[in-house]
């Protein structure tokens, strides 16, 4: 009897034991939270999912010729039966990409991948997107004001607009004009990058006691408006009356320099910075008509949106082999992927884009630049 006893006690010891390790497990994970233990969707919940992907414009060739194909194809990769709904805001158009939104949220987009063309409105985008229940991941410009923004790819830019501080400071070093001033095109007011980028070289210039001229913020980053702007400085302070001259991208650069050489200025005699590596600055580096440019691994970049869209969809973390950090865009501090870059000038320009199979020479050296090509030990 007293065994029988015993054995009826271990099976209710067994039992309470069983019913706290239940409550114990029911209590961490209501501690944890699902953040800290990430659900995946299933396969059947992922198949044939649409994936917005908003671009600013069309005047500057990378987003349409790089980023939507890298991008395209890194979600085909991870999703061979989804489909990428692409838009593009032509001519950083807010109120247009605002109404492209919405037509993706329309057509059932289960995200949001989005270059804002204006930071701060595009909250508007955010929220719209928050009421269906659909995130948004932000890609080169942040989003602001809206805790519905999961993730952000983007590039270090004020160490981007540093480094072509000090590109151009090298430039006119070298060509002997380091004592006049320079001159300031930097891009649209409503987008963040462009702030950065004006930061750093700003910060740069100063430290190195360079004399900033005149600055020009360009409007929606038209290289029409910065080539009007550099007319008027010309017409100003006269054909050598600056020394560098500060572009923040390519379309900017291209504006600086066609008003150099409508003017009769030669505009290997002051340097011109630029951004993005598209083949028309690669052209004008190799002709010596612009000094550097910044090269991003846009394919790289692309790639790291299309994987950080797939993570947020499938609740994730952020899983790109790249530097993390966060970014705070006044609502919360957004999980950020942030993309490296590489002052190209003539010296590396082969080595770096060519090279590196980022283009090609066939691409680069059309006939009318074949001769800069040769000098350049580049061969079709």
């Amino acid at each position: 009897m007293k065994h029988h006893s015993g054995g009826k006690m271990v099976t209710q010891k067994k039992k309470r034991v069983k019913a706290l390790l239940v409550v114990v497990s029911l209590g961490l994970t209501s501690l944890l939270g699902s953040a800290a233990i990430p659900t995946v969707a299933s396969s059947a919940d992922m198949k044939n999912v649409k994936i917005a992907f908003l671009l600013p414009q069309n005047g500057v060739p990378r987003f349409e010729q790089l980023d939507k194909p890298y991008f395209e194809k890194q979600i085909k990769k991870l999703c061979p039966t989804c489909t990428v709904l692409h838009y593009n805001a032509q001519n950083e158009d807010a109120a247009k990409q605002q109404q492209q939104a919405e037509a993706a949220l329309a057509a059932g987009a289960k995200i949001l991948v989005l270059c804002p063309v204006d930071g701060k409105a595009a909250k508007v985008i955010a929220d719209l997107a928050a009421k269906k229940g659909v995130p948004v991941v932000a890609y080169e410009r942040l989003v602001m004001g809206s805790k519905n923004v999961k993730a952000y790819v983007t590039h270090d830019g004020v160490e981007i607009g540093k480094m072509q501080a000090l590109s151009l400071m090298a430039g006119t070093k070298a060509l002997g004009i380091s004592d006049k001033p320079v001159l300031m095109v930097h891009g649209s007011i409503t987008t963040s990058d462009a702030a950065l980028f004006k930061k750093g070289a700003q910060d740069a210039f100063k430290a190195a006691g360079v004399k900033i001229l005149a600055e020009f913020d360009t409007p929606g980053w038209d290289p029409a408006k910065a080539q009007a702007q550099m007319d008027q400085w010309i017409t100003q302070y006269g054909k050598d009356g600056f020394g560098a001259v500060y572009a923040a991208n390519g379309g900017t650069a291209g504006g600086i320099i066609a008003s150099m050489k409508a003017a009769g200025i030669d505009p290997s005699k002051h340097p011109v910075s630029g951004q993005d590596a598209d083949t028309a600055e690669a052209q004008r580096i190799l002709a010596g008509e612009q000094y550097m440019t910044i090269f991003r691994p846009l394919k790289q970049a692309a790639a790291f949106a299309a994987t950080a869209a797939w993570d947020v969809l499938n609740k994730k973390p952020l899983s790109a082999k790249v530097y993390k950090t966060t970014s705070n865009n006044g609502a919360w501090k957004v999980p950020t992927l942030v993309d490296p870059a590489i002052s190209i000038t003539k010296a590396n320009l082969k080595k770096v884009m060519i090279d590196g199979g980022y283009t090609t020479a066939a691409d680069i050296c059309t006939p009318a630049y074949e001769a800069a090509c040769t000098a350049a030990g580049i061969k079709k």
